[in-house]
């Protein structure tokens, strides 16, 4: 839901990329309405799995609910295969 979109992906340790940090940001602004997005997955101390947290807030996170608001905080684990 915007005109525009600007996404922005980094590994924040190099080439082993064990701590990878994402953003999203859109709007529209003939409507005022867009969504920022933010992302971070953290070693667990395993070399299979990672940590991963998720925040959005704004409009259009999935089609169902696009001209709703929405804020979201997600907190999981990410598998790695070997």
């Amino acid at each position: 839901y915007g005109d525009a979109e600007l996404r922005y992906r980094r590994c924040l340790d190099g080439n082993v990329c064990r701590h990878l940090f994402n953003g999203m940001v859109r709007g529209n602004l003939e409507t005022g309405k867009g969504a920022i997005e933010l992302s971070w997955s953290f070693p667990t101390g395993s070399e299979q799995t990672s940590w991963y947290v998720y925040l959005f807030s704004g409009y259009g996170e999935s089609l169902i609910d696009y001209n709703n608001a929405e804020n979201r905080i997600a907190i999981g684990v990410t598998l790695r295969p070997q």
